[in-house]
């Protein structure tokens, strides 16, 4: 019998092969029709056998645990180490084969949490619901996609010091946290910062100043790991103040006197200036004249006498007439006049190389401020029958922009 076969053309052909027509003949003759199709099988020795379909004539091989193949050929099973190939999986995750055997199944790997390491968790990632790209629906032997946390691998902390001491219009920099942890990359760790008020560029308000630090934990039981820092905001001194904030710069005159106080400032203008001593509304004027002063020779007040000429006495045009050549008046005050000027004047005030003044004014810092080449000296002249006998030439300053008046100091020359 040729089990399973369609002729007895075909089962002759293969039992006879080339041994004539006589085998051919007496093959056809002994075959005979069976309901068996396994009778006459070729499965493997390690397989069974077994109709395709009930009622068949057509029979199938399967290979009998532990063996595999296609029931024609049988083989021992050999289990595949998917670990042993590139995975997926991120530390603190192991690899672990996943092989069903002879039975059959879907074979491949996951990802788990090491065995005697409770601290260790596999949990799906929180954020995101992407498959690993050897995910075995995407082709390759990848079984889940779940990733390892530690549950006391999260550590948060404040960077820099806590507390923190800054003084107002110091410039705001945020010091941050530093994280550390044995998660893995694929998880997203956002730290959210939260200030109890708005911040800007530089520290304004006096006080305290509160900002957490947080970060989520969804795959724990605790959600969140938060941190707290605290900022002091001292008093800064406006006066000696010189950053970038100009609402802390002090807005007083050069000349004037700052006082620092809690939360403010004070300007005064100095001794001998007026003002509020503020640069953005009155300031501070020198009220303080400056200082002229006679140097060097001829200072103070020099006498000499002048003939009173009365000229020639005539006699006539009637008895005891007398009349005079000259002006006592003019001519006699008019030759002091050339005198001084021709002769007294070259030799006791030379402005060029022996002069016979200084002047100096003082600025609010005390730095004196040298005046003596603006000094102007007035001309000799006549006094009137009014004037005072102690200013007939005067020693005068010029002042360019100056407030005060020009403060005048004579030398007198006083005839008699």
């Amino acid at each position: 019998a040729c089990g399973g076969a369609k002729s007895s053309e075909d089962c002759c052909h293969e039992k006879c092969g080339e041994r004539g027509s006589g085998c051919f003949e007496h093959c056809r003759a002994d075959l005979r029709c069976t309901t068996d199709p396994c009778e006459g099988h070729e499965c493997d020795i390690h397989a069974m056998c077994s109709a395709v379909a009930e009622g068949s004539s057509e029979y199938k091989c399967h290979c009998s645990p532990p063996y595999v193949g296609d029931g024609f050929s049988c083989a021992p099973y050999v289990p595949t180490d998917y670990c042993s190939m590139p995975t997926s999986c991120e530390s603190p995750c192991v690899c672990v084969t996943v092989d069903n055997g002879p039975k059959g199944g879907v074979n491949g790997y996951r990802c788990a949490a090491p065995l005697h390491q409770s601290d260790i968790i596999a949990v799906a990632n929180p954020w995101s619901d992407e498959l690993p790209v050897d995910h075995i629906h995407r082709g390759g032997h990848r079984l889940d996609s779940l990733q390892c946390f530690s549950k006391s691998g999260t550590d948060l902390r404040v960077s820099g010091p806590n507390p923190l001491h800054v003084k107002q219009g110091d410039p705001f920099v945020e010091m941050g946290v530093m994280l550390r942890d044995r998660q893995p990359a694929g998880f997203e760790r956002s730290v959210i910062y939260r200030y109890d008020r708005p911040m800007g560029a530089h520290y304004t308000a006096i006080g305290e100043i509160s900002v957490r630090y947080i970060i989520q934990t969804p795959w724990l039981e605790r959600s969140n790991i938060t941190r707290t820092r605290k900022i002091v905001v001292h008093d800064v001194d406006e006066c000696a103040y010189n950053g970038e904030a100009d609402e802390f710069v002090a807005k007083c005159d050069v000349a004037a006197v700052c006082t620092n106080s809690i939360g403010s400032y004070h300007c005064r203008c100095p001794s001998g200036y007026s003002g509020d001593g503020y640069s953005t509304s009155e300031g501070c004027t020198d009220e303080r004249p400056p200082v002229l002063k006679c140097a060097g020779k001829g200072c103070g007040t020099i006498r000499f006498r002048a003939a009173a000429c009365v000229g020639i006495t005539m006699v006539g045009g009637g008895a005891g007439r007398r009349r005079s050549w000259f002006s006592k008046d003019t001519d006699a005050l008019g030759f002091v006049e050339d005198f001084v000027r021709e002769e007294v004047m070259g030799e006791l005030c030379d402005a060029t190389e022996d002069p016979c003044y200084t002047a100096y004014d003082v600025r609010y810092d005390g730095e004196r401020v040298d005046l003596t080449d603006r000094v102007e000296i007035s001309d000799v002249r006549l006094l009137g029958a009014n004037d005072t006998a102690t200013t007939p030439l005067s020693a005068m300053l010029s002042f360019l922009g100056l407030a005060p008046p020009a403060v005048v100091e004579t030398r007198h020359y006083v005839a008699s």
